[in-house]
């Protein structure tokens, strides 16, 4: 548990709409927790209440009373790891560490406004797409410009936005027939969209067809571990935001082996973009036969601040920010942090 939190609120303001369930401008908190023996580690806290998340309101009292929910315990858990290394004067990144950077793909909020062309330049092999505003004409988007796309190995996001309509499940489907698709994240709460009432049958049978039964591949399908903690064996990858789970609950996922592991930030703060990076290269370094390209470049999808001005991408790989613990030392300093009151007699055994 920590004595006391102190926190500076942030905006992060989107280049272009990201989703339907996500609003224009994000805010967060930046933490600043101190623990017993003078040590004091940093944090972030980014908020998703259109997600199903709490609010910040909930987590200013959660922080007050010490309530470890939702977010607030692994951002917590996070800023002892940082401040164990800030009180040793020492970068988290050691040279082991280093050597399990993973890469990266874009994040494309907007599919109407990305420069494909220059992604491809910049040595980008995967995009993942956030689809939702309109689907079918985000469909039809992706099939006109294929030409422009089909070098990709694409993720496909739809935050549960994918209606149960079979015309528009079927358009998704007849994706796989233009493009190199990894995975489909979200698409809805149910991994096989294969009966009768929902799906019509078909005439043309392919590998993913049975009896004019359309199947989305176990291993096409992934889900958002903040969303579905309790049926993942039906999913074949597992994204996992490092800042809002607790690592030793993604290490016990180990043990089933069909799951892919893929490590993205939480569209948050560059000091969170760095916290998650560390993590999920420490997981590598454990598991290294499970490496996978990652979704640490959120700061791309936002416009610049002091923070991610200091953020540096190669080959599609995010570097590490140089200072103690996670870095930002300078800027962290010269943040205006609120002491906020602990209410005595309120908080979690």
């Amino acid at each position: 548990m920590y004595k006391k939190i102190e926190i500076s609120k942030y905006e992060l303001i989107p280049k272009h709409t990201e989703n339907s369930k996500i609003n224009a401008t994000l805010v967060g908190l930046l933490l600043r927790v101190h623990f017993e023996n003078d040590l004091i580690g940093y944090s972030s806290l980014q908020p998703w209440p259109s997600l199903g998340d709490f609010t910040l309101d909930e987590y200013l009292e959660f922080i007050k009373n010490k309530k470890m929910k939702g977010s607030l315990g692994p951002a917590v858990y996070l800023a002892k790891k940082d401040a164990i290394a800030r009180q040793k004067k020492i970068s988290l990144w050691n040279e082991n560490i280093l050597k399990f950077l993973p890469k990266n793909h874009k994040n494309v909020s907007n599919i109407f406004y990305e420069n494909f062309e220059e992604l491809y330049e910049n040595n980008f092999e995967w995009i993942k797409i956030k689809l939702g505003l309109d689907i079918e004409k985000e469909i039809k988007f992706l099939i006109d410009s294929k030409h422009r796309i089909q070098n990709f190995k694409l993720r496909l996001d739809f935050n549960f936005s994918v209606p149960l309509d079979h015309e528009i499940l079927l358009k998704i489907f007849d994706l796989n027939q233009y493009f190199q698709i990894d995975f489909f994240e979200d698409l809805i709460l149910f991994p096989k969209i294969a009966t009768d009432d929902l799906l019509e049958p078909r005439t043309k049978k392919n590998k993913w067809e049975e009896s004019g039964k359309i199947i989305f591949p176990q291993e096409k399908l992934a889900i958002d571990f903040q969303k579905n903690k309790t049926d993942l064996k039906k999913y074949g990858v597992i994204v996992v935001k490092p800042v809002m789970e607790l690592l030793p609950k993604i290490k016990n996922l180990s043990k089933h082996n069909h799951h892919r592991r893929i490590f993205t930030s939480a569209m948050d703060h560059p000091v969170g973009q760095m916290l998650g990076l560390y993590e999920a290269s420490f997981f590598y370094s454990e598991f290294p036969n499970l490496q996978e390209t990652c979704g640490f470049l959120t700061h791309l999808n936002f416009q610049k601040n002091q923070y991610s001005e200091y953020l540096q991408v190669k080959n599609t790989k995010l570097l590490p920010v140089s200072g103690t613990g996670i870095g930002f030392d300078e800027l962290l300093k010269n943040e205006k942090w609120e002491n906020l009151e602990f209410t005595e007699g309120n908080a979690e055994k």
